[in-house]
């Protein structure tokens, strides 16, 4: 279901929105970023010809007014969680378009933007998702083989970009910090070990 809506939302992005995407993140308006290896990941879209990046994370609801907060100061506005559905804010020479819901007992978040000073103070944040025993408290991770559904969608999505962004020493710190159980511990060593070489 989930990852049906991505293919929709992205799809029809760039079928029905070329046009105005390019008229909100004209090329001269542009904003290079060349560290794109931080978490929330940044994805260029130039590609599409729209002069922007992309993001698209879980946030842990600490983070929710936060990141409203940093909206709100950078863009001038006024918004909140409950008004954030498809919402476009311009200030000067700079632009974001914004959707939030709640899911995997965190907000997931979609931003596209040309301000690279927002996407930077967003990083500033040190956002991250709820740890996978929080958003699938009913997975037991011994039995985990081929990912399905809603577990798949998340883990690929939401979970590898942010647990691939960190080093051995900062995984490590996540593990302790979110109290994460033995058996969670023990997939991430197999899993860093045999499969995400």
């Amino acid at each position: 279901m989930k990852i049906e809506f991505l293919n929709n939302l992205l799809n029809k992005i760039k079928r029905n929105n070329e046009n105005d995407f390019a008229s909100i993140f004209p090329k001269h308006n542009f904003q290079k970023i060349s560290d794109l290896k931080k978490y929330p990941c940044v994805i260029s879209l130039v590609e599409d010809n729209t002069y922007a990046y992309r993001m698209f994370f879980c946030a842990d609801k600490k983070f929710s007014q936060g990141i409203i907060d940093l909206i709100n100061e950078e863009f001038e506005s006024n918004i909140t969680f409950e008004n954030t559905s498809d919402t476009l804010l311009f200030l000067k020479n700079e632009a974001i378009v914004l959707n939030v819901y709640n899911d995997f007992e965190g907000e997931v978040v979609r931003i596209i933007t040309n301000s690279e000073i927002f996407v930077r103070k967003l990083w500033e944040l040190k956002i991250t998702p709820p740890p996978p025993w929080i958003s699938f408290p009913e997975i037991d991770p011994d039995g985990l083989g081929s990912m399905q559904g809603n577990l798949s969608f998340w883990w690929d999505w939401m979970w590898l970009p942010f647990w691939n962004s960190m080093d051995t020493s900062e995984k490590k710190y996540y593990l302790i910090a979110h109290s994460a159980p033995l058996n969670w511990i023990e997939y991430f060593d197999f899993y860093d070990t045999y499969i995400n070489k």
